[in-house]
């Protein structure tokens, strides 16, 4: 009996520590990822232009992702892959080549559409995890989590389609249907990237931290190899050298650098509390803590930048908080029920073998 309290205190303990690390990691990011997506620079010459170079953005971050995760699983004396478990290769590729293509996707959308928009829509992220998990990976949920999908995801719909009109007509971009698609597109990447990290943690039993090291490293691989191949291929309208150009873009603009830089650095660490949830919480919670994290980096934005919101809004935005927090709670709830019932099967297998081998001794 005294065990439940403890037990829910850990559970508790763990989920804050994820949960402080992905938000002061993530919120400092978002705004970084602001600044670099949507500000123009100053450049050396007097002109002012934007960077527009989002594929060495994905790469820096996952190359950053690449070697903080190698050095813990080298630091816990891990192996970086796990040559013993079949079936894996395939799921690895995948994941690698949707989180390389996923960030260009949402960079187009937030040149499209006002960036707390885009924030607030990829909270609807729950959506296609829970639909790839369904219908792909044949996870099944529970009605709760379900309920909660619908909750949040109708929060979602409601922040996005109520955006005050003369913010509209500010910006000229957000009844841009190319830019919902777009964030569409990232989203749905996303679930797949989500839903398929989950299989390799409940199936092939990866930890964290090598879920962490096989997605950067692919996802490098494969934006490494679109990286190189632009720049061999002659410019047009639809691909033209982004590593060249990005260079020379840091050249005249060093902050520029330095922003990136910094992205990278908070992404990498910001995963690294991101695959611990996965690994002790499944994909859902991770998603519901990085939902939280977008509503406060949504707030941020608007604080900051002084974007307008209107009070139908911020009802919707109390709307995904509530169906975040009810999320939180069925995870906490399911967790001590887990663990309840491996105690209580430990020690019923423990008197089956004790009665077992009673019997044995009475045979004899």
């Amino acid at each position: 009996m005294t065990r439940a309290p403890t037990s829910a205190v850990m559970v508790l303990a763990q989920m804050c520590m994820c949960v402080v690390g992905i938000y002061a990691c993530f919120g400092w990011w978002s705004l970084k990822q602001e600044r670099v997506a949507t500000q123009p620079y100053l450049l050396a010459d007097g002109r002012r232009e934007k960077f527009r170079n989002p594929i060495v953005i994905s790469v820096t971050q996952t190359l950053a992702g690449t070697f903080v995760a190698m050095s813990l699983l080298v630091l816990s004396r891990q192996p970086l892959v796990a040559p013993n478990v079949k079936g894996w290769i395939k799921n690895v590729l995948l994941i690698g080549l949707c989180a390389a293509t996923a960030s260009p996707f949402g960079y187009a959308a937030m040149s499209r559409l006002s960036y707390p928009i885009v924030l607030t829509v990829k909270m609807g992220k729950l959506l296609p995890v829970v639909i790839v998990g369904t219908f792909w990976h044949r996870t099944k949920y529970s009605i709760e989590k379900y309920v909660t999908v619908l909750l949040i995801t109708s929060g979602v719909i409601a922040f996005t389609f109520l955006e005050e009109s003369h913010e509209r007509e500010d910006t000229g971009r957000s009844s841009s249907l190319l830019g919902f698609l777009l964030v569409f597109i990232n989203l749905l990447v996303d679930g797949f990237t989500c839903s398929t990290q989950d299989v390799l943690v409940k199936r092939h039993h990866f930890s964290g931290n090598r879920v962490m090291f096989v997605t950067n490293l692919c996802a490098s691989l494969f934006a490494g190899v679109a990286l190189v191949t632009m720049e061999l291929l002659p410019s047009n309208d639809i691909t033209s050298p982004q590593l060249s150009s990005a260079m020379a873009f840091f050249m005249q603009q060093p902050e520029a650098f330095q922003d990136v830089a910094t992205m990278g650095i908070l992404n990498a660490l910001g995963q690294f509390f991101i695959f611990q949830t996965i690994a002790l919480f499944g994909t859902l919670t991770m998603t519901t803590m990085t939902l939280m994290r977008k509503v406060g980096s949504v707030l941020l934005s608007i604080y900051i930048h002084n974007h307008s919101v209107s009070g139908s809004q911020w009802g919707a935005l109390v709307v995904v908080f509530v169906g975040v927090l009810l999320e939180t709670s069925i995870n906490i709830n399911s967790k001590k029920t887990k663990k309840h019932h491996d105690e209580t099967g430990s020690v019923d297998h423990g008197v089956a073998t004790h009665v077992e081998g009673a019997k044995k001794t009475k045979a004899v």
